[in-house]
């Protein structure tokens, strides 16, 4: 049986044609695995520490003009890292993670709640006359009341953000994530805190549940999306 030049040649272009189909097939799959980036992180995290910010901040409505409103202030802030913290470790999937995270986020936000509370009547004095010098000390004004509730806010953000961010990284045991993490968590809770607390400023007496759940909800969803770039190599 003779096989004419036109089969051959034929066949080959078949072979030729599944083979780049077939190729392209394990390309596309390689690529969908390179990009795969855990979504669920930045979710968890803004619901995870926007619920630890509604907690906090009935801590820190309760506790307005008693004798140890830091002390509460500072337990609130344990469950605001504690439960922000073990919503990250359940978006990543890991039991494990969720504890070390947990546990580490309390201690790391109720470290940040301590520098905090030991530093604040610095805090207010220095953004006060800075404030103060920049407006020519316009204390009726709405507006540099509101400028003066989110800067105070914002350095209140920073201070939790960056000492909490850090704690988280070092729980999953890596220096970098550690940094990465505080840097995100001082920005996040920074500008969560100065949006939340200027709010609260404008609508007059408002809940400090509201400009909390702000500030968790923002500074959540900035670890979260930093986590889940920092995990997006080890979830191929």
């Amino acid at each position: 049986m003779q096989i004419s030049p036109k089969t051959v040649k034929s066949n080959v272009i078949s072979i030729f044609i599944l083979s780049l189909f077939f190729k392209d097939k394990k390309i596309s799959k390689v690529q969908n695995k390179e990009s795969k980036f855990n979504w669920k992180l930045p979710v968890y995290g803004a619901v995870g520490f926007g619920a630890g910010g509604s907690i906090c901040g009935a801590f820190e409505n309760a506790v307005r003009g008693d004798i140890l409103p830091a002390a509460l202030g500072i337990i609130g802030l344990a469950i605001l890292g504690a439960i922000g913290g073990t919503a990250l470790g359940l978006a990543l999937n890991d039991k494990k993670n969720a504890l070390y995270l947990s546990c580490a986020g309390a201690a790391g936000f109720a470290a940040g709640g301590v520098i905090k509370f030991t530093a604040w009547f610095f805090i207010i004095l220095g953004i006060g006359i800075v404030i103060g010098l920049a407006t020519g000390f316009n204390t009726k004004s709405t507006i540099v009341g509101i400028i003066m509730n989110a800067a105070l806010g914002g350095v209140f953000g920073l201070l939790i953000g960056g000492t909490g961010g850090a704690a988280l990284g070092l729980a999953l045991n890596d220096k970098k994530n550690a940094l990465y993490l505080s840097c995100a968590g001082a920005v996040g809770f920074a500008i969560g805190g100065a949006i939340g607390f200027a709010i609260g400023y404008a609508f007059q007496n408002m809940s400090y549940v509201i400009t909390h759940t702000i500030m968790g909800v923002v500074g959540g969803a900035a670890l979260g999306l930093t986590l889940a770039y920092l995990t997006k190599d080890e979830e191929k």
